[in-house]
């Protein structure tokens, strides 16, 4: 079975979205920086806030991180269901 967040329209979608928030399109080794950027930023200040005006912050979560996280939590709801883990369970949340 094909999650539906990978299907072609799906992530066609998600690209234009994604070039409008940014106004630009990703250059891979800047897009690499940001990604390592933002990431180095977090090892050092790990109670920090996000730097979401800061271009290289909103290039980094809105291409990798977030992408990244959305993928993560779909696939411990698929095993969790498969498995029976989440049975009887009204809700969770993820953090």
């Amino acid at each position: 079975m094909t999650p539906p967040f990978s299907t072609p329209t799906f992530l066609a979608e998600i690209e234009s979205a994604l070039l409008r928030e940014l106004g630009h399109q990703l250059r891979p080794n800047d897009w690499a920086k940001s990604v390592q950027k933002l990431s180095n930023h977090y090892v050092a200040e790990p109670d920090a806030i996000s730097p979401w005006s800061q271009d290289f912050a909103r290039e980094a979560l809105l291409s990798y991180f977030h992408p990244l996280n959305q993928a993560r939590a779909h696939r411990v709801a698929t095993q969790g269901a498969e498995t029976g883990f989440f049975d009887g369970l009204n809700s969770w949340y993820d953090i």
